[in-house]
């Protein structure tokens, strides 16, 4: 990319602008940053807006003999960027460029790997915690997460374990290939489970997907959330399940007339690539995150803690290039047959999606996250529409399954709600709702407490 179109875009994780020189540690941090994660260019000469102020002529000479000295002297391990001058709208502007360092961490040598360790996030350097060292040190090391030490073998969990993988793989998976798979290893001395080993049991808080439908295109409001913790098949079939709840269903006359196929207005397919690619490429060392799936009116949101890989950028997935973060599990998704190719998962939710008319679903990095967005028809116009094309329409019993769902899961959080005011959060007629909560009371769902005016409802 030119450096005038790097301009135009602004700062970002991999460029920083500069309107003057630096303060020493400013460019120093900045370097760190850059090597630990994607490398990037600082230009100095340019404001934050990205307006070209430049550098004199006079002093070019001077700040760039000085700027190799400051990371010199600051950064360990060594960094060696390159410096040169740049002509642009007739002003002459200083470019750092800092490449991808093969020896993270690199850190700020007056204040110590533990203090000095900084990450780019977004526009801003971010200090690194332990757990961010840790993940930088593995990357030294070439191993990953998920093949990292997590506790000493035991019977109890190896048929846990052989237990679980049994379902997908369709067979007892014997330890010699639960070594193969990278879910157990030896150091020496002693047999170990991997990290590996852990996501798929389904151990440890952040081993989990949350899951919530809200109202309308925010998070202000919600009618239902869901946590899904176990193990990691466990909660991938979760997730398909609480998509099949919320999403529309149009049930679909098929051969000759007297067969009716429901179709998800999302396919099944893409939600399931889309689940499985984020549980295999999240970062697993961020311990205070876990995957989110967000369902608004308009799109689906799938979050995974972790920004990409180093080196790979979204365009770059698009074309089918990855990178593995996590290479035990991909072995064992892969094995199972539940994923193709590796990196082949978001171009093939995105021509699946384009095939059945929907708008592409779009990759975009947020910080220490990555979100998938996958977008919706909207619930009018895919009702229309598959009525139209197949005439028919929704399930009358899907909607009212769906509508008693979402009444138990609004009061569940607010039993005072009144009748009136449930009809308005949901858009569905007075009648309407006092027939579902008669129908969940028959079910033993709810329970009214006290009198008509002054009770409430216990879910």
């Amino acid at each position: 990319m030119m450096i005038a179109d790097m301009i135009r875009q602004g700062e970002s994780k991999t460029l920083e602008f500069k309107a003057e020189f630096p303060q020493k540690n400013q460019i120093a941090k900045t370097v760190c940053a850059f090597a630990n994660r994607a490398g990037g260019y600082i230009i100095i000469g340019i404001n934050d807006n990205g307006d070209v102020i430049g550098v004199e002529k006079d002093l070019i000479a001077d700040y760039i003999d000085r700027i190799a000295n400051i990371i010199h002297d600051s950064v360990f391990p060594m960094v060696l960027p390159e410096i040169y001058t740049y002509k642009i709208s007739n002003k002459m502007v200083i470019i750092i460029r800092v490449f991808i360092g093969n020896t993270p961490p690199y850190y700020l040598k007056s204040d110590g790997r533990l203090k000095g360790t900084y990450l780019r996030v977004g526009k801003s350097n971010k200090l690194a915690d332990r757990d961010m060292i840790r993940e930088l040190e593995r990357v030294s090391l070439k191993l990953t997460y998920d093949t990292d030490f997590y506790k000493p073998f035991n019977n109890e969990e190896l048929n846990q374990l052989t237990d679980i993988l049994e379902k997908p793989f369709e067979r007892i998976i014997p330890k010699s290939e639960l070594q193969k798979f990278g879910l157990i290893s030896d150091n020496g001395s002693e047999l170990y489970f991997t990290n590996a080993a852990s996501i798929i049991l389904g151990k440890g808080e952040h081993c989990k997907i949350n899951c919530a439908r809200f109202l309308g295109d925010s998070v202000v409001d919600f009618f239902d959330k869901k946590e899904f913790s176990g193990d990691i098949f466990s909660q991938i079939e979760g997730v398909i399940g609480f998509f099949k709840n919320h999403l529309n269903i149009a049930g679909i006359i098929t051969g000759s007339g007297l067969k009716r196929n429901d179709s998800l207005e999302i396919p099944e397919e893409v939600l399931r690539e889309a689940i499985i690619n984020a549980v295999i490429h999240r970062d697993y060392s961020i311990l205070g995150a876990s995957i989110k799936v967000a369902i608004f009116n308009s799109s689906i949101e799938i979050t995974s803690p972790g920004g990409l890989i180093r080196t790979i950028t979204v365009e770059e997935i698009y074309q089918g290039l990855s990178e593995v973060r996590n290479s035990a599990l991909a072995k064992v998704f892969a094995e199972a047959g539940l994923i193709e190719l590796w990196g082949s998962g978001i171009p093939r939710i995105r021509e699946m999606c384009a095939k059945i008319g929907l708008q592409e679903p779009e990759l975009c990095e947020a910080g220490l996250f990555v979100r998938l967005t996958i977008y919706r028809r909207g619930d009018k116009v895919y009702v229309q529409e598959v009525g139209e094309k197949y005439n028919s329409d929704i399930s009358k019993t899907t909607l009212v399954n769906r509508e008693m769902e979402q009444i138990q899961s609004i009061l569940k959080e607010d039993g005072t709600l009144t009748v009136k005011e449930i009809s308005d959060r949901l858009g569905i007629s007075v009648a309407a709702v006092q027939r579902r909560l008669e129908s969940l009371q028959k079910m033993k769902r709810i329970k009214r407490v006290g009198s008509k005016k002054t009770g409430w409802w216990r879910v």
